[in-house]
């Protein structure tokens, strides 16, 4: 890997250069397998023809009242052309695009790479598309010498959660209130843009078992200080956090089992979501006092403070 030695014989080197090679080459058979399983085939835009296909496709899953898409086909065209990740999930015959993802080299370019988004039609969810495509983009990645791979999700989404933490093995590293500010697609328009960070260290050993695995699952957790109380059905922040900190050194953060859902069906209510898990994250991984380590269905995001 580039800026991997300093120094030392030859043999090192070609050592070094073959475990990279194997590590490369197994994590093109896990994106193989994924993609198998789900019924799926993942191939990189290389026309303009695709460009415009990755238009179409995210502006399905994020329609917006303008019927624009969230990354227009000439910026695609652009970005593809000059050698970033954009690729699209078509179904098994080739016949139609069933997702699509965008990503562009960030700081430091030759080790870095961010996703910006990626996404499955509706129709084709539940079938582990979204993975798939994920562990394609890894093993590409891989391929170019990147070490480390980011996006951003909003930490409302609970299936977005155990996605990014539990099946990929990615891990929060930053939070950021309103990053995008006012967005107008269905699916976030009318509220705050808020939004984790997470970084997916690409060559470490446990998310190369994760990708390995069919259907990964989480550890169990041990409880911890609940952070978010429910009160006849009101979310509110519980007192106590700073003793927390000192005392037990675990906490736990609960949200919604279905946030989308609840916005539907209770806009108010989901409201009070958002301004008490965004007040909770600001005292907590916004204050770098404690730090995501998990994610569990039931009882949320799992927290370990920093000593």
């Amino acid at each position: 890997m580039n800026g991997g030695w300093s120094g030392g014989s030859s043999g090192a080197s070609s050592v070094q250069q073959h475990d990279t090679r194997t590590v490369v080459d197994d994590a093109w058979r896990s994106a193989a397998a994924a993609a198998d399983a789900s019924g799926v085939m993942i191939r990189t835009v290389e026309t303009a023809a695709d460009s415009h296909v990755v238009a179409r496709v995210l502006a399905e899953i994020w329609p917006q009242p303008n019927g624009a898409s969230q990354v227009e086909a000439n910026l695609v065209r652009a970005l593809a052309y000059a050698g970033n990740y954009i690729s699209i999930a078509w179904t098994a015959d080739g016949t139609s695009a069933v997702g699509a993802c965008v990503a562009f080299f960030a700081p430091p370019a030759e080790r870095h790479i961010h996703s910006h988004i990626a996404g499955v039609t509706s129709a084709h969810t539940g079938r582990g598309i979204g993975r798939a495509m994920k562990l394609h983009q890894r093993a590409w990645s891989l391929e170019r010498d990147v070490v480390d791979m980011s996006w951003t999700f909003d930490p409302l989404i609970a299936r977005n959660a155990h996605f990014n933490l539990v099946r990929l093995g990615a891990v929060v590293t930053d939070y950021l209130p309103d990053f995008y500010g006012v967005m107008a697609d269905q699916r976030n328009s009318g509220q705050m843009s808020d939004r984790f960070v997470v970084t997916w260290p690409l060559m470490q050993p446990n998310v190369a078992r994760t990708a390995a695995e069919p259907h990964p699952r989480a550890r169990s957790t041990s409880p911890g200080f609940e952070v978010v109380r429910v009160v006849d059905g009101r979310p509110t922040l519980a007192p106590g956090l700073d003793s927390a900190h000192e005392r037990q050194g675990r906490a736990v953060l609960r949200i919604p089992d279905d946030y989308d859902e609840l916005r539907v069906r209770d806009p108010e209510r989901a409201a009070e979501w958002r301004a008490v898990v965004n007040d909770a994250l600001r005292a907590t991984i916004g204050a770098t006092t404690w730090r995501i380590t998990a994610f569990d269905r039931k009882a949320g995001y799992v927290m370990e403070a920093v000593r």
